[in-house]
């Protein structure tokens, strides 16, 4: 509990910088409204908020057509990441970012940076390994430019707030009264979705919300905040998504205990897939069945392909694309109405794509340096609610796949550890 009283002695330092003098753009508007008029069109993209709306998704009727992204899904996805950094860049320029912040979250990052340029010329083999490659570093420099822009993580979760609040609110009501547009399916059946094209994103968005919920009803104890958690916990419940609930739980803990919760999480995650056995009770007291769902198949897989090339790994590839993949699927997943994209555990992914050096690398960036900058204990409020996003995300990683690509849980990941390393860093100087 001392961690967070001294969180909230730090809110007043959060409002200091958030108000710094700002130059204006094209005369009457000011920067601070022109650039969180921005920050708000990146979570609302970021989100995919519309993306049913748009495309048509999540109204199927049937469950017996295998379920994947179409062309304009995948090209739309390629342009939002270059949207977000153009976006994210004119607010650096337009805002008095700290130039000093965005160098040393540079130099934050050099390690993953330089695991990415070697793996494209060690083991790519084709241009759309090159383009993974070039949009999870896209994605990473997009957080970059924010974190480095003083007062812009406050707002930004701000937004998140209002914005996932809105979302859950729509989609339940829609569920209220029996809308199929709240409705989705990929193979086991109909699910809520709310607004969203999947229930993933509709159950990572409703634990974001329950997260941000408890800090800010723990800062202000405003009723409005425990409505959202309510409501956050019901659309939760409704998607059911094991590895969001998880993460949410965690998160949450994250609040009162950090370190211990974020060592617990991150070293059971990276335990998971190779000793499942010894985890399979957990999985049946969570209601789930002891192969989590079929993932230890999945992991067991991975693992067995991963070893073929340990040191480096076999790239920026996705296994699900290989023949071996799709063999495997047809014996031991006897269902022909959804794809499985992944691991779903983002340590073996990490193990297949950049071996052993890739699995060191990435626990320095988001174990080891989280662990270190934490222990400044006079945390900011923005930096609490950024590190028990981050613990949830670690929660997250031992079921799915949170990283390593362009998806909204990638970005709350990469600006959350990018904004308590900005924040820690300035308050080591005063």
């Amino acid at each position: 509990m001392s961690t967070f009283k001294s969180q909230r002695s730090n809110v007043a330092l959060d409002s200091q910088k958030s108000t710094r003098a700002t130059p204006t753009i094209m005369g009457k508007v000011s920067a601070p409204f022109f650039c969180s008029t921005l920050l708000l069109v990146i979570i609302i993209i970021l989100f995919d908020f519309f993306a049913k709306l748009i495309f048509g998704i999540g109204l199927s009727n049937t469950v017996d057509q295998i379920i994947q992204l179409s062309k304009v899904q995948i090209y739309y996805s390629r342009i939002v990441v270059v949207v977000i950094f153009v976006l994210s860049l004119i607010i650096w320029l337009n805002w008095r970012s700290s130039k000093l912040a965005t160098k040393n979250q540079l130099i934050l990052w050099a390690p993953l940076f330089t695991l990415l340029l070697l793996n494209i010329r060690i083991t790519s083999e084709s241009f759309s390994e090159v383009l993974r490659t070039a949009n999870f570093s896209i994605t990473i420099l997009s957080c970059i430019l924010l974190a480095a822009t003083p007062g812009i993580s406050k707002l930004f979760f701000k937004q998140i707030y209002l914005c996932v609040f809105l979302s859950s609110l729509i989609g339940v009501v829609l569920f209220a009264i029996g809308s199929k547009f709240s409705y989705f399916t990929d193979g086991y059946g109909f699910m809520y979705t709310g607004v969203f094209a999947h229930k993933d994103k509709a159950s990572l968005s409703a634990a974001l919300g329950l997260i941000l919920g408890v800090h800010y009803y723990l800062q202000e104890r405003k009723r409005f905040h425990f409505f959202v958690i309510i409501l956050q916990v019901i659309a939760l419940i409704l998607a059911s998504t094991l590895s969001s609930v998880f993460a949410a739980l965690i998160g949450v803990i994250a609040i009162i205990f950090p370190r211990p919760a974020f060592i617990f999480i991150s070293v059971n995650s990276m335990l998971l897939p190779f000793y499942h056995t010894t985890y399979s009770s957990f999985a049946l007291i969570l209601g789930k069945n002891s192969t989590f769902t079929g993932r230890t198949t999945l992991w067991d897989f991975t693992i067995f392909e991963g070893i073929k090339k340990p040191i480096f790994g076999h790239g920026f590839q996705h296994l699900s694309q290989t023949d071996e993949w799709s063999k495997m699927l047809e014996q031991k997943f006897k269902s022909d109405a959804f794809f499985i994209p992944h691991a779903h555990n983002l340590w073996v992914e990490l193990f297949y794509k950049f071996g052993i050096v890739g699995i060191v690398v990435h626990i320095m960036m988001l174990v080891i340096l989280p662990l270190y900058i934490i222990k400044y204990k006079n945390l900011t409020h923005t930096s609490a609610i950024a590190f028990s996003i981050m613990t949830a995300m670690m929660a997250k990683s031992a079921l799915t796949l949170p990283f390593l690509t362009s998806d909204v849980s990638s970005y709350i990941w990469v600006f959350s550890i990018s904004v308590l390393a900005v924040d820690q860093l300035s308050m080591k100087r005063v």
